[in-house]
């Protein structure tokens, strides 16, 4: 009987280990899966064509919003800066790349054309990616096409309509002017300059095509000269002050950044004159600049694509392609103008953003739940619905 009592023992030990490491075992696989990192958090690579951060104020905005938008989101996001030379980003990206872990998915835009390059890559080495901000020329755009028609890890893009908002900035810096004129009696022509970035960044062309369209729509604007600054601060300054020796003082500065055209309102300041100026970017600097009287017109929103790029990656992700509820696979952002006049409707809101008091993801959710409404990508969108909550933190 004792023998009969161990073997029964034994062969119930058995079983009970069977059971443990049978149902034990996938428990613990289910949980694994449930709170597995790696799986829950996207890896997210956003490229820039800058050696740092500082290198801009735009770089600064966005690295902004990246963070905060990463946080909200369940992200994991880098924010890598891979040099000026469009002829070594991708030996730079490629090195990232293989040093570390592979990312899920790489962002970026086509500023000094390194998109294409970037698109490229992502084919041969298999990786999703996302454009924002800069389009890629027509000539690539003939040969490629857009998100999914040729390149198959090419899931998305999110283009703002920058000649519109080329347009927009130049009416209001005119109509200002134009006040200012009747106000001092003063019958002459209003004289404008334009200060834009590169020819190799689409942005910057449509950006100027506006202000051209604008000039076009009055008879008593004089365009004195359109100048390239590489949208460098240094070099938008001593274009300024070599715009200024050669035609005397201007009534507007239309600048394609706000880099640029914060450089040319400190050389302002030392010539004794003021011109209208405005430009684009809602970096902080700006904003401040406004409510001090200092620019005329800051005209941006674009700084928050980033944030409804890394919103549609957290759905693609997780297995809700965006294409299924949007039906495209590209979208178009809207950029709207902020003036001193008007910023106090804003201000609370850009200093909540900046101090990262708003949490993103429900701001965009409040559009994304509701199966009926496409979300309208802008800052004032994002700002109206934000609205609608009482505490988003």
């Amino acid at each position: 009987m004792a023998t009969m009592t161990e073997t029964t023992r034994t062969k119930i030990f058995q079983i009970l280990m069977i059971y443990v490491f049978a149902f034990g075992g996938l428990a613990h696989a289910n949980l694994s899966a449930k709170t597995d990192p790696v799986k829950d958090r996207p890896y997210v690579l956003v490229i820039q064509p800058s050696d740092n951060v500082t290198d801009a104020l735009w770089y600064e905005a966005m690295d902004m919003h990246i963070k905060y938008a990463a946080r909200d989101m369940n992200m994991d996001v880098d924010h890598f800066f891979a040099e000026d030379d469009r002829t070594k980003i991708n030996r730079n990206v490629i090195k990232k790349i293989e040093s570390g872990p592979k990312p899920d998915f790489l962002v970026f835009s086509n500023q000094i054309g390194m998109g294409v390059g970037l698109l490229m890559l992502c084919e041969d080495m298999d990786i999703k990616c996302f454009m924002y901000g800069s389009p890629l020329p027509e000539p690539d755009i003939e040969k490629y096409g857009g998100p999914r028609q040729t390149l198959k890890n090419w899931i998305g893009q999110i283009i703002p309509d920058d000649e519109q908002a080329g347009y927009d900035l130049a009416i209001t810096l005119i109509e200002q002017a134009r006040k200012t004129k009747k106000d001092n009696k003063d019958n002459s022509p209003i004289r404008i300059m334009g200060i834009t970035g590169t020819s190799s960044t689409p942005a910057s062309v449509s950006r100027t095509n506006g202000l051209r369209r604008a000039i076009s729509s009055y008879q008593d604007v004089e365009l004195l000269q359109i100048v390239s600054a590489r949208w460098s601060a240094e070099i938008a300054a001593n274009k300024y002050k070599l715009l200024t020796a050669r035609y005397g003082a201007a009534d507007i500065v239309w600048s394609a950044s706000n880099d640029m055209a914060l450089a040319v309102l400190d050389v302002a300041h030392s010539q004794k004159h003021l011109p209208k100026i405005g430009g684009f970017d809602f970096v902080p600097p700006a904003i401040h600049s406004l409510k001090e009287q200092g620019l005329s017109a800051v005209i941006g929103g674009h700084e928050m694509e980033i944030a409804y790029v890394l919103k549609l990656i957290r759905d693609y992700h997780d297995g809700n392609d965006f294409i299924e509820k949007l039906g495209a696979t590209s979208l178009e952002s809207t950029l709207i103008t902020v003036t001193p006049d008007t910023i106090s409707e804003y201000s609370l809101f850009f200093d909540h953003l900046a101090q990262g008091k708003l949490n993103y993801k429900a701001g965009l959710d409040i559009v994304s739940d509701d199966e009926n409404v496409v979300p309208e990508v802008s800052m004032e969108g994002f700002k109206t619905r934000i609205a609608l909550e009482e505490n988003l933190r």
